[in-house]
């Protein structure tokens, strides 16, 4: 039912404002476009720190397994640096993922703002007049 009504919503609305909702409509499509190629980035991010998280819980386990040869050895320091190597790198692409999510979010909420302005912008500009 309610892809009928979007149907019909965009019938309306096309009877009222013409080619105006015909732009609308483009830059929706350019707007999920944009947020589709952010979203698969993003997922490529999170693949990435899983696969530096299998590392990282790896090298601890083997650390935790082999902590009194450790310690024997004197090796601490050492496996606690590499653990914090990769550490660190699982949260650049934390870090990296979070920025395009928070970009992504801004970018949907400003979506109707940029629609709306851009519809009724090119209504003006082709000549109609903005009633009610």
């Amino acid at each position: 039912m309610n892809v009928v009504k979007m149907i019909f919503g965009l019938i309306y609305l096309y009877y009222k404002m013409g080619n105006a909702s015909i732009i609308g409509f483009l830059v929706v499509s350019i707007m999920i476009y944009i947020n589709m190629k952010i979203a698969r980035k993003i997922g490529s991010y999170f693949e990435q720190m899983i696969e530096h998280r299998d590392e990282r819980l790896k090298l601890t386990t083997a650390v935790v397994i082999g902590i009194r040869a450790l310690k024997f050895l004197s090796w601490e320091e050492i496996f606690q640096n590499k653990i914090m190597k990769i550490r660190d790198k699982e949260f650049s692409f934390v870090r990296k993922a979070k920025y395009l999510d928070a970009l992504c979010v801004y970018f949907w909420a400003t979506t109707t703002i940029i629609i709306t302005t851009i519809t009724f912008k090119y209504f003006e500009y082709t000549g109609h007049e903005l009633n009610s």
